[in-house]
């Protein structure tokens, strides 16, 4: 891995308070991140994680890219006033404040 992916790689950990080796570290991001896109497809609508969070093309997989998809969708969640459409799935809903105050140690990576 290239020493810059190794570093933003770095700041993820640091963003999502972890202790794992670089390569662990990524596949447990773009996991958890993969999980949030389908879930908002799922609650929302096909395409609805572009629409919602911004989220758009394939996750990621490199630590670079990855780490400006997470932040762009942690940042769109976490607006003042966002108020998600009522989910096709009836009795379920996502927290974007939870969503956003996990991702708010972010290092502007």
């Amino acid at each position: 891995m290239a020493t810059s992916d190794q570093r933003h790689v770095g700041q993820l950990a640091t963003l999502m308070g972890l202790r794992q080796e670089p390569q662990e570290l990524e596949q447990v991001v773009y996991g958890k991140f993969t999980a949030l896109r389908v879930a908002f497809d799922t609650l929302y609508g096909p395409g609805q994680a572009f629409v919602l969070a911004g989220i758009e093309g394939p996750t990621a997989r490199t630590a670079r890219k990855l780490v400006r998809q997470v932040d762009l969708a942690v940042g769109r969640l976490g607006q003042p006033g966002l108020v998600l459409p009522p989910p096709i799935v009836v009795g379920v809903h996502l927290d974007a404040v939870a969503i956003e105050a996990h991702g708010s140690h972010s290092s502007g990576v």
